[in-house]
């Protein structure tokens, strides 16, 4: 029977491979950035679910010293009411506000628990890992000068600007690749045909010219990758603008939560505790309320648990700022070194 069998590979003689290649490494080189820049994302995750545990434990000993300065003041309501001196008010007073600082202890033992869920997820622990306890005090962070950051707004240090512009690389070369289809493409080929019965002219060897005639489907695909292009190069503009605003933004978060830290640290929480102190004993010695009192030591608790709030939100600023300057940024080339 007579059968044909032939073979045939394209080379493309204007540079189309090396396009292809150019584009497909860019479009690497996004993915890698695109991680980095999850990484970044998770550290500054971690380090605020961190500081929530902080706050958290701070709460709970809060909580724990109020619990027992009501019950000393329940405990004189009720000599004083022993003595005669006041009326069942005062120690009922004590009773309820007691009974609702133990309500909030166990509130705070529940959100613990779900912070250290959050936060062991986010480590790939698992949920019966024991975590230690932040240290009581932490160190407040410095407002650094991001002035100095955003005049070095470049693009090895920010993974998701370095992404954008290994995007506009890759549009770059498919537009490209698009201009040179328009040009013939040059195709060798080998072919055996059992139809001819002289043995000489079965085996054949071909040269062959590939012209691209479909010159209306050409230019759609050229309005396509031009259009990409258009969109990659004003993302890469919006990535900018983003990071020069995360900047700002978490730059003054951080000076405000550090101005609160300061008047709660220095003046409220002070004020607040020798406030109590003098409220105590004028109850005490029967010149003030049992109310008085006890509004004394709400404030008290109040003052300490924004003193934790500010201190809290000054390192959440600090992360996003830290986040916000790729300050712990690894290139995926020196990664890739390692």
């Amino acid at each position: 029977p007579a059968y044909r069998v032939g073979l045939t590979q394209q080379f493309p003689i204007f540079g189309q491979r090396g396009l292809r290649r150019r584009a497909a490494s860019s479009e690497a080189k996004v993915a890698a950035y695109d991680f980095e820049t999850v990484r970044l994302d998770l550290l500054r995750d971690v380090r605020e679910a961190y500081f929530d545990y902080y706050r958290v434990c701070r709460s709970q000993e809060t909580n724990r010293e109020l619990v027992q300065l009501m019950r000393e003041s329940r405990r004189v309501a009720l000599a004083k009411y022993s003595a005669g001196t006041v009326g069942q008010t005062d120690p009922l007073q004590a009773e309820t506000e007691l009974a609702m600082l133990e309500h909030d202890g166990v509130v705070l033992r529940q959100q613990r628990r779900m912070i250290l869920a959050r936060l062991r997820a986010l480590l790939h622990l698992p949920q019966s890992t024991a975590l230690a306890e932040p240290p009581r005090d932490l160190p407040l962070p410095e407002a650094p000068d991001t002035r100095e950051w955003l005049s070095a707004l470049v693009t090895p240090r920010w993974p998701e600007l370095a992404a954008a512009d290994a995007s506009v690389k890759a549009r770059q070369a498919s537009i490209t690749l698009v201009h040179r289809e328009r040009l013939p493409g040059l195709g060798l080929g080998a072919a055996y045909d059992r139809f001819w019965s002289e043995t000489e002219l079965r085996a054949t060897v071909g040269v062959s010219l590939n012209l691209p005639l479909y010159f209306g489907r050409l230019a759609s695909r050229e309005r396509e990758a031009q259009a990409a292009l258009s969109k990659a190069e004003a993302e890469r503009l919006a990535v900018r603008d983003r990071i020069e605003q995360r900047i700002e933004e978490a730059s003054a978060s951080l000076g405000l939560s550090l101005h609160d830290v300061e008047i709660m640290r220095d003046a409220v929480v002070p004020a607040s505790e020798r406030s109590l102190k003098a409220i105590r004993a004028a109850y005490e010695g029967g010149r003030s309320d049992f109310l008085a009192l006890l509004n004394s030591t709400r404030d008290l608790s109040r003052a300490r648990l924004e003193l934790y709030e500010a201190q809290v939100m000054a390192h959440h600023a600090q992360a996003e700022l830290q986040r916000a300057l790729a300050a712990d940024a690894v290139s995926p080339d020196r990664e890739d070194q390692r």
